[in-house]
């Protein structure tokens, strides 16, 4: 019987990024079911985000060696954030690419795209580029989630987290699958 494994994770999240790959050798040694599900990390950061205070830059400063280290072990860049934007806009465009089947791969394009190379993952342009690279037609994913299409997705999914108890990212919840 496969394990499920349920991810909560946020785009603004390091360990969650640089947690990828071992949730993919997860799934390759053990053949583990993985699901991400959003949990907006910091959801009361304004729609033009903020510049990183001294202790969240301070904080960085002192895991950096490891979260260096794990992104090294998975093949990840690591560029760490000066400038923390608002992750509703792609949490919201990750569940437009769920409902097509995409939502990994833009997941970890939006990943890339923050801490590979240092983007602002609340800027409609760099969402766009996702998906390009992931496949949801760009023009579609904009046009859904502006209308709001997948607010209360991501609003239903983070009430459901905070129920069981979630409070940070990245908690993994494991659970038997029924044959």
């Amino acid at each position: 019987m496969p394990v499920q494994a349920t991810v909560y994770s946020d785009c603004l999240c390091a360990w969650c990024y640089v947690g990828q790959g071992r949730v993919d050798r997860l799934r390759a040694e053990y053949g583990v079911e993985v699901t991400w599900r959003p949990f907006a990390l910091y959801p009361a950061i304004p729609p033009q985000g903020l510049h990183a205070p001294s202790h969240f830059r301070a904080n960085f400063r002192t895991v950096e060696p490891h979260l260096r280290a794990i992104a090294e072990e998975a093949g990840l860049p690591l560029a760490l954030p000066k400038f923390i934007p608002r992750s509703r806009p792609a949490l919201e465009a990750s569940e437009h690419a769920r409902a097509l089947g995409r939502h990994e791969a833009f997941h970890r394009a939006v990943f890339h795209r923050f801490f590979g190379l240092g983007q602002e993952i609340s800027d409609r342009a760099v969402l766009r580029d996702a998906a390009l690279e992931a496949g949801p037609d760009p023009e579609a994913m904009q046009a859904e989630t502006e209308r709001g299409r997948y607010r209360t997705v991501v609003d239903r999914q983070h009430a459901r987290a905070v129920f069981m108890g979630v409070s940070g990212v990245p908690p993994l919840s494991l659970t038997s699958a029924s044959p």
